[in-house]
């Protein structure tokens, strides 16, 4: 008798060795993978956080941008071997940032388009870009993130972020663990031992990385964000792990626009009230109003032809009403604030109460209430001739 082994169950044992090789295969070569090939980034310009007036970046930065990301070109070999040995699954430190050397430039000169054309570059650009990018990313994840103290102060007064400055500081809602979420988008993400707090930087596969690579830069302390949590409770919120203040919901939302550069970037409401601890214990009533080294220039005579203003003022606050100096009656707190910017001077936005009407009514009565040419809605009511006798 000849035996052969073409029969059924040769067959499937046959079928079955060959898929078990198969497997196998697939899964070395996804572990190799995983362990050797850098993630690819997620295209984070497709991504910028969306919101009702902020534009984020310029649509020449877009573009170029968008050029970078679909152009495929080898990096350097220094750079080539930070990729290799960046494990997608080991834990963040300072060592899995991007390498960069930064120069400090002008107050205006450092927006994140010219990371495209500034050789070298400019260290305010490339936090610019942190704070661009890692907000779209978080709101991916339906959370938001503003930039507060010094960095928001300066951005506030000037429009620019600190040339000098390599981090910025930033507020999140965001509880759960971002790192493989960050370094799917090309930033590293970890806790700094020092203080404990979150940091991202760029890491050595981000899209640009290429661009703002160098090689010589590894003991210089990279461009960088810097987290502090909030904690919400019914209309309060704490920041960290600060319980000695507790912040006013209506302080930080809803978000404001703050001009950045040739752009905008979201905000607190209030933004002077996150600046710093001190301004955040304040009552922030009158936030929004001042701005620092701002002189108040006290004439000698009462001369008209003299450009002056008539500053009123208030001794304190009455329960939720307020007694303004040449007021006929006590003023509503909601009457006052928060401070608008609706009205304009000569084009310029500038300081006003929330209800100019009521402060006019109060200081001339029925005077005002009765006179047919005011022009209430426009808030063109302020008439000295109110102040003269009629009768005359």
């Amino acid at each position: 008798m000849k035996l052969t082994c073409s029969g059924p169950m040769t067959q499937r044992l046959t079928l079955a060795g060959v898929c078990a090789y198969m497997l196998a295969a697939t899964t070395v070569f996804f572990v190799h993978r995983a362990y050797y090939t850098p993630p690819p980034s997620v295209h984070v310009a497709s991504h910028v956080p969306k919101h009702a007036e902020c534009s984020y970046q310029t649509t020449a930065f877009a573009t170029q941008y968008e050029a970078v990301f679909a152009r495929s070109t080898s990096p350097p070999m220094s750079l080539q071997a930070l990729q290799r040995h960046s494990d997608p699954r080991a834990t963040r430190s300072w060592a899995d940032c991007l390498p960069m050397r930064t120069v400090v430039c002008g107050v205006a000169a450092g927006a994140q388009d010219s990371l495209f054309t500034q050789s070298p570059l400019c260290r305010s650009a490339a936090v610019h870009h942190l704070v661009v990018a890692a907000s779209a990313a978080i709101e991916e994840r339906g959370h938001i993130a503003l930039p507060i103290g010094s960095g928001l102060q300066h951005m506030w007064e000037h429009g620019a972020l600190a040339p000098e400055a390599p981090s910025i500081d930033m507020l999140t809602d965001a509880s759960m663990d971002l790192t493989a979420w960050f370094w799917a988008r090309g930033f590293a993400h970890f806790q700094d031992v020092t203080d404990g707090r979150d940091v991202t930087c760029m890491a050595p596969h981000h899209t640009l990385a290429s661009l703002l690579y160098a090689d010589n830069a590894t003991d210089a302390t990279p461009p960088h964000l810097r987290w502090s949590k909030m904690r919400s409770v019914d209309d309060q919120l704490h920041i960290g792990t600060h319980n000695e203040h507790a912040y006013r919901l209506a302080q930080l939302t809803p978000p404001s626009c703050l001009p950045l550069y040739d752009a905008s970037i979201m905000a607190p409401a209030h933004p002077a009230t996150f600046f710093t601890a001190a301004h955040g214990m304040r009552d922030h009533d009158d936030l929004d109003v001042w701005y620092p080294n701002t002189d108040l220039v006290e004439v000698s005579t009462y001369d008209h032809g003299t450009p002056y203003l008539d500053l009123y003022s208030w001794n304190k606050e009455v329960g939720r009403k307020i007694k303004v100096e040449t007021a006929q009656e006590k003023l509503d707190v909601a009457y006052m604030f928060p401070l608008t910017c609706h009205e304009t001077i000569f084009g310029n936005h500038v300081p006003s109460i929330q209800f100019p009407e009521a402060m006019f009514r109060s200081e001339y009565g029925i005077t005002y209430a009765s006179d047919p040419d005011l022009h209430l809605a426009s808030c063109e009511s302020y008439c000295d001739y109110q102040l003269l006798d009629t009768n005359e």
